[in-house]
């Protein structure tokens, strides 16, 4: 297998854990945290922007990641603002 089918791999494998909540995805300011994703899956950060195979699911996994960051704090405020 060639390294950018392991880095690809390894990359799914870990979203997919965040996304069944095995692991908690690591954020910073409501984006996904590329540097500490590349870090967890044992590459440096280059591959998920430089590796072809990589650069589409990171991207995809940024917006859907963004999105339940959002859908979370709307969520919260609007419980929040019941509650009080």
């Amino acid at each position: 297998m060639d390294k950018a089918r392991e880095y690809s791999d390894e990359l799914e494998k870990y979203l997919n854990e965040c996304r069944e909540g095995v692991r908690k995805a690591p954020m910073l300011g409501g984006m996904l945290n590329k540097s500490q994703i590349a870090k967890e899956c044992g590459f440096l950060r280059g591959v998920l922007v430089e590796n072809k195979v990589c650069k589409s699911p990171i991207e995809e996994a940024v917006k859907e990641f963004a999105n339940r960051e959002k859908e979370a704090f709307n969520h919260e405020v609007k419980v929040g603002f019941f509650n009080v």
